[in-house]
């Protein structure tokens, strides 16, 4: 896992909330769970005695269990779950570390660790991302009329709105959110199956048993079979968190086109000054938020190069240890990123008008071509004719309505009005208006029902 400890560049890989959850004190602690769920789990089957089991679960705690042993002990063996085991063995008293992990592995451990730790994680980029999500509803209903350029290859295509950008960002976030639900289903399960799946020291109904017993300490859920073997539940995460950061690049890469200064429609208020030209506002955040995509795109490929042989190896921690956490970390402090780019964007109205009057009316060929059509010419000469104005409106200077009122042909099917009329962006949306309503609906709605179950959740507990 990737360790970035300087003040100055911490906050550009990782939030404190993130970092907390990835800690090794919360590392050691969501380990040290797994053993007091066994042994309790083992008391209630008569596995263990209860006395052993008390004293378990009193001494598996960051209060005796110190982060700077277990490291130690790390060293020393190579292995984490043999580390953490003698840490807490050292200090049971009783003969109580006899017990510990009876009949189990330390692979079992492992991944009840990662589990419970991931799990975790989720539930805060899940807070953090319905704060950004929010935060972008608002700008969704704050420029759902404003009317802007829409540009297909960098180019002037029709009108749209601000709106309508904010509202497919604000729907891809709570697809997102929908997504993270199943990856914290797939995530929230446990393996106890010790090292080749069958549990066979303890015998298949006690294995069983203890492995319900278990489940409902944890607050887990059993697994499927896959679970022995297939990495696939970390793939599919790595892939959904690298969706997001794809997300949150699509939305840098365009706030940082619109601040180009021959565009100049959005600014951040959290600009960089340069250190040569003084009038220049540099938008770093975005090009940050850029870069540290490619990180979280670079881990989901590598982790789907995980691949086991015969019924388990070693290979997937040395993977997983570092994509997992590191993924988690740097995706948090992009959307902090994000959050802090929104929240402080300078809309240039202005602006965005005279991008829309910049090549005097030309943005509105397709509405005249498509009314044109209509009226009896067809599509295809439409269009050419449209080709035609276009060009003349280029080579003449002029605007384009003096060029169609010039055409004999458009004076004979359009009336002044009716091209005054077609002309007006606004008149252009279609179902923009309609979508960006939808949309919003649609998250309210679903903002709506995530407080009715945290509530009921809140009353169950």
């Amino acid at each position: 896992m990737m360790e970035m400890t300087q003040l100055i560049f911490r906050h550009y890989f990782e939030t404190d909330k993130m970092r907390s959850v990835f800690d090794d004190s919360n590392y050691i602690k969501t380990y040290l769970e797994g053993f007091k769920a066994i042994a309790k789990a083992e008391a209630d089957l008569g596995l263990i005695p209860r006395e052993a089991a008390e004293e378990i679960s009193r001494k598996a705690s960051l209060d005796y269990i110190k982060v700077e042993r277990v490291a130690k002990l790390h060293e020393e063996t190579g292995a984490i779950a043999v580390a953490v085991y003698e840490a807490l063995a050292e200090v049971c008293e009783y003969g109580a570390g006899e017990y510990i992990g009876f009949g189990v592995s330390g692979i079992d451990l492992l991944e009840i660790q990662k589990s419970l730790q991931v799990r975790e994680a989720l539930n805060v980029l899940i807070e953090d991302l319905k704060e950004l999500e929010s935060i972008l509803l608002e700008l969704t209903e704050k420029y759902a009329d404003t009317v802007i350029v829409g540009r297909t290859f960098g180019q002037h295509g029709l009108p749209i709105t601000l709106g309508f950008k904010f509202a497919i960002w604000t729907k891809e976030i709570r697809n997102s959110l929908e997504d993270l639900k199943e990856r914290i289903k797939d995530i929230s399960v446990f393996k106890l199956s010790g090292t080749h799946g069958s549990l066979a020291p303890l015998g298949a109904e006690m294995g069983q048993k203890l492995r319900e017993t278990v489940a409902k300490y944890l607050g887990l859920q059993l697994p499927d079979i896959t679970i022995q073997t297939s990495r696939a539940r970390y793939a599919k995460l790595l892939n959904s968190l690298a969706i997001i950061a794809t997300t949150l690049d699509v939305m840098a890469q365009e706030i940082f086109t619109r601040q180009r200064t021959e565009i100049g429609e959005l600014k951040i208020a959290a600009f960089g000054r340069s250190t040569t030209s003084p009038h220049k506002h540099n938008p770093y955040d975005c090009n940050t938020i850029s870069g540290l995509a490619e990180i979280c795109r670079g881990n989901a490929s590598i982790i789907m190069h995980t691949k086991l042989q015969d019924e388990r190896d070693w290979s997937f921690i040395s993977i997983e240890t570092h994509t997992i956490p590191e993924t988690f970390l740097i995706l948090s402090a992009m959307i902090n990123f994000a959050k802090k780019i929104l929240r402080g964007l300078r809309v240039n109205n202005g602006r965005m008008k005279k991008n829309l009057e910049l090549e005097k009316g030309l943005i509105m060929s397709e509405i005249v071509m498509h009314v044109l059509a209509k009226k009896g010419i067809g599509r295809h000469s439409a269009h050419r004719l449209m080709q035609e104005l276009a060009d003349r409106t280029y080579e003449t200077g002029k605007s384009f309505k003096e060029v169609l009122l010039e055409n004999e042909k458009i004076r004979k099917l359009l009336s002044k009005e009716e091209i005054d009329n077609l002309l007006d962006p606004r008149n252009a949306l279609g179902i923009i208006p309609k979508q960006i309503e939808e949309t919003i609906k649609a998250v309210k709605n679903a903002q709506g029902e995530n407080n009715k179950s945290l509530c009921a959740y809140e009353k169950a507990t």
